[in-house]
């Protein structure tokens, strides 16, 4: 859904990584369960979301 988000939209920038292979980004931001979003480096959103919370979430993010 967030890829969606980004396609749709030239100033949000998605990616995917597994936590399984990139385990030092893992740590980083502290992922302990997927689905686990990072937005802006800072703000984390875990578990499954409606596209309503996501977009939601995505805006209170971008200010």
């Amino acid at each position: 859904m967030v890829h969606k988000f980004a396609f749709e939209n030239p100033h949000l920038k998605a990616e995917a990584v597994s936590a399984v292979v990139m385990t030092d980004l893992a740590q980083q931001y502290k992922v302990m369960s997927t689905p686990h979003l990072v937005l802006n480096g800072t703000r984390a959103v875990k578990g499954r979301l409606s596209e309503e919370t996501l977009l939601a979430a995505i805006l209170v993010e971008a200010g």
